[in-house]
């Protein structure tokens, strides 16, 4: 899967489009249906020995592939000294073209082999040609050459399944490769500083955000010592960097390290470079991670009309940015906008990929998820139903893409109440998962913390006390006690203990997560914000509503500021304030709050969170002999509901308030 897709993304120049703003569990669908192009179309120095060895290597079929590492290095070997390579019928005519050539200059390397069996290492052939191309002298050329086929050969051959068994994990293979960097290439930038950054990509994509970001940090460090800030790879490796940080890392300079990248790109490169405008979008997606995505929804959505006029109303990098733009406008609580322009991408996916292509899959599981956020369970599970049709039919039952979609179709039963077949589903796309990939890996976590969810919420509490318990010990074994994931699968916890109704522990588990955001976390961080709101309900709910109400008003202007007033979680924690203030007798106080929630109307408020909240108010004005205010605020909301198309829960149980 990931061979395919980091070959793709160094010999085309560009990341794979798709997988620019997603985590590695929503991306695996359109990981492995990916496909490089021909070697020769990207560049004609590729054309002939490379271009044939890298399309055995890429074989769909294993019957057609290399049957070993083994076998591909020696081809390697062979087109390194010009000798006639195993992978095509080696006729008189071309052993005279092959006995010809050893004798002309180098045009092509043979690095772009191993990208396709070892992650990615097919970076160095792009890097490579270019510094051939600036090369003086023929002897300097076959120099490089030389020294990067050895290099590829002994590392295909150092991690042959003969060598290192059949199950070797690639994590495994890619830290050999790292270590003989180590070793060999300190002092050669030209090879090294492209190895590095191809390593942080692959190690990124597994989810070993640790390793990746230390490869890029190092691939940064050679390139700029080699040639200077401005120069079009170091930019490339230093978004490489930036891109492992926004997977793992919450810090608060993030954002302001995207923007500098970002003026750096422009002045070095252009505002309608590929890269500078891929760059544009790994800053609002900083901006969406560090919870500051009302600073950059408009920035979202004006970038898709950039690309579309910089790069053409069909390129591939708009499909991009109309995803990007739709996860900004669900983060601010713009739904609808968010449903039209996923709705629009999947559209344009279609015409651009075709309707059966990964990257069209992929936006229609955003689009299922969407779907699902809003409460249409029966759009979402027909369009899951239809992909996973198409998904079987493509990869097999036994594939991480039928996988992904088993859960995400478990997730939304979760939400639709439907706990049983919920369960079922997604149980069985976390076995596929667990079949499919080796070691810890985070999308397997990801997906285990799913199961536990479901059977949370169908009050199956014992299991999914199992299941999140062992998560969390995944989490810190992969992350560390103090990380972001780590505080995550605390949260879980929490949820189920006070769901439980073991409040103490729940309480608990909530101060455990506190701690690791008060280490990582700026305060007005969105994960933060959640950690409070979640102590101050448990308090809510222990009858400590002292303690509550100091929370809730503290982190209520944050919830303004960064989400805006209209956003559910926004109104949530208004409600919570209102109801403590009340418990606590603030009679007045209340009753401001709960104006104030009322003056806020959700998409996803029923009429029966208008009548609690209505009910609770009058409540409240009652307490405080506001008889005639009573009514009236009753008579506005009757008004309100019979001019909306009154629903008829909502009229009845204001005429009773009456």
């Amino acid at each position: 899967v990931y061979k395919r897709q980091i070959l793709y993304e160094c010999l085309a120049g560009v990341p794979p489009l798709a997988l620019r703003d997603m985590s590695l569990p929503r991306a695996v669908a359109e990981i492995t249906n990916r496909e490089p192009m021909l070697l020769g179309e990207l560049d004609g120095a590729f054309r002939g020995d490379l271009e044939t060895i890298a399309a055995r290597a890429l074989e769909k079929d294993p019957d057609r592939r290399y049957p070993s590492a083994g076998a591909l290095a020696e081809d390697l070997r062979r087109h390194a000294r010009h000798e006639p390579i195993h992978a095509r019928p080696t006729t008189t005519l071309y052993h005279l073209q092959k006995f010809t050539r050893r004798h002309r200059l180098a045009v092509s390397l043979a690095a772009s082999l191993l990208a396709s069996l070892i992650i990615g290492l097919g970076g160095t052939i792009a890097y490579a040609i270019r510094a051939e191309a600036a090369r003086e002298t023929a002897e300097e050329q076959r120099d490089l050459k030389a020294r990067i086929s050895g290099i590829l050969g002994d590392l295909l051959a150092s991690n042959s399944p003969y060598e290192r068994g059949p199950e070797t994990p690639v994590s495994e293979v890619l830290r050999g490769t790292e270590a003989r960097l180590d070793r060999d290439l300190a002092d050669d930038p030209e090879v090294e500083g492209p190895l590095r950054l191809t390593l942080a990509r692959a190690y990124r994509e597994l989810g070993l955000f640790d390793q990746a970001r230390a490869s890029a940090d190092r691939a940064v460090t050679v390139l700029t010592e080699s040639y200077g800030d401005e120069y079009v790879d170091t930019i490339v490796a230093r978004a490489e960097a930036l891109r492992t940080r926004i997977n793992s890392d919450y810090t608060t300079d993030l954002v302001d390290s995207a923007e500098t990248l970002y003026r750096l790109a422009v002045r070095a490169l252009g505002l309608d470079h590929r890269e500078t405008l891929q760059i544009r979008g790994d800053w609002i997606i900083a901006n969406i991670v560090g919870n500051r995505a009302h600073l950059a929804v408009d920035d979202a959505i004006a970038m898709v009309e950039d690309r579309r006029r910089a790069l053409g109303v069909d390129d591939p990098d708009v499909v991009s940015a109309m995803s990007i733009a739709s996860t900004a406008c669900e983060q601010v609580g713009r739904l609808e906008e968010a449903v039209s322009w996923m709705e629009r991408a999947v559209a344009l996916s279609e015409r651009v990929h075709g309707p059966d292509h990964g990257v069209t899959i992929q936006r229609q599981l955003e689009l299922a998820g969407l779907y699902s956020w809003r409460g249409d369970s029966a759009t979402c599970q027909a369009l899951v139903d239809d992909l996973l049709v198409i998904a079987r039919r493509k990869f097999g039952d036994e594939h991480v893409a039928t996988a992904g979609m088993l859960v995400t179709k478990g997730v939304d039963l979760t939400r639709a109440g439907r706990h049983d077949e919920a369960i079922a589903s997604i149980t069985d796309g976390v076995s596929i998962f667990e079949q499919t990939m080796v070691g810890a890996n985070p999308a397997v976590i990801e997906m285990k913390t799913e199961l536990g969810i479901a059977y949370r919420n169908a009050a199956r509490y014992e299991e999914a006390e199992d299941i999140l318990l062992e998560v969390l010990d995944e989490r810190i074994e992969l992350f560390g006690p103090l990380s972001i994931p780590a505080g995550t699968s605390w949260v879980a916890l929490g949820v189920l203990y006070s769901q439980s109704e073991r409040l103490d522990e729940a309480l608990e588990c909530y101060r455990r997560c506190e701690e690791i955001d008060r280490e990582l976390l700026d305060e007005n961080h969105g994960d933060a914000i959640w950690t409070q709101s979640n102590i101050a309900e448990v308090y809510m709910r222990m009858g400590d509503y002292e303690s509550a109400i100091p929370i809730l008003e503290r982190i209520h202007p944050l919830r303004c500021a960064t989400l805006g007033a209209e956003h559910r979680h926004t109104a949530r924690d208004l409600e919570f304030l209102a109801r403590s203030l009340a418990r606590a007798e603030d009679f007045a106080g209340a009753e401001v709050r709960y104006r104030e929630r009322l003056g806020v109307r959700q998409d996803s408020d029923s009429a029966d969170v208008r009548l609690r909240v209505a009910s609770e108010l009058a409540a409240c004005l009652d307490a405080q002999g506001k008889t005639d205010e009573r009514r009236s605020m009753v008579e506005d909301l009757l008004r309100e509901a019979m001019s909306g198309g009154a629903d008829p829960v909502l009229v009845t149980g204001l005429e009773r308030l009456r």
